[in-house]
């Protein structure tokens, strides 16, 4: 059987199986009723996530990993205890921030000289991904927040908001404002300006999407399942 003729029975079959529901049609989202737009390739997430020990963690929310589907992936470590401060300094490592403990929200850390330079890959509307004990969450990108630091190396700075309204904030105000959420999941890093890598900060804010299936947006390589058949 030629590869055209056996795309075409490959597509057939998948189609039966949609029209029987033995495979479901995507969710969509309950707000308008469309396809929402993601697709996870199915060899890197498998890929990546054996390479993860989620079953090592000590709590069975600890998040594990974090795949942003066509953009990276990175194991999440946690901070040691008692030290809020801590960042990961491997370069491909995020750190899970444990002083945020809004119902079923997490924030991850990341240096913007390590693996904080890819968050700004991200955009609005992105799609997500965490591991933990017990399987996978799925968040949407809402908001990209962005403030300079006025005391940049002080952990008790006031921060200016970079979206033109020059609202002023404590550092306690900041964090009320991006963390108290529930059901979210937070990056940050730093943002750099002139050389100073600390001067500013820059919130990655997405919302939990819960009730569907993260198989359902898996997408496979359909040369590579042709080729072994």
């Amino acid at each position: 059987m030629t590869n055209t003729k056996k795309l075409l029975t490959f597509l057939f079959v998948i189609n039966f199986l949609l029209l029987t529901g033995f495979i479901k049609s995507p969710p969509t989202d309950e707000n308008n009723q469309q396809p929402l737009s993601l697709e996870v390739s199915f060899n890197e997430f498998i890929s990546f996530s054996k390479s993860l020990a989620p079953f090592t963690l000590t709590n069975s929310d600890d998040v594990a990993g974090l795949f942003v589907p066509g953009k990276f992936s990175f194991q999440v470590e946690q901070q040691p205890l008692g030290h809020p401060e801590y960042v990961s300094n491997e370069p491909d490592h995020l750190t899970e921030f444990s002083l945020v403990n809004a119902n079923n929200s997490y924030a991850l850390l990341a240096h913007n000289h390590l693996a904080g330079a890819n968050f700004s890959k991200i955009s609005i509307s992105d799609f997500m991904i965490t591991i933990d004990k017990e399987g996978t969450h799925i968040y949407q990108v809402t908001q990209i927040e962005n403030f300079q630091a006025l005391t940049p190396n002080s952990p008790y700075s006031d921060f200016l908001s970079l979206d033109g309204s020059d609202q002023k904030l404590s550092a306690t105000q900041l964090f009320s404002k991006i963390y108290n959420q529930e059901n979210h999941l937070v990056l940050q890093t730093c943002l750099e300006k002139d050389g100073d890598l600390s001067w500013g900060r820059t919130f990655i804010i997405a919302e939990e999407i819960v009730g569907i299936n993260l198989a359902d947006y898996f997408s496979f390589d359909q040369t590579k399942i042709l080729a072994n058949n």
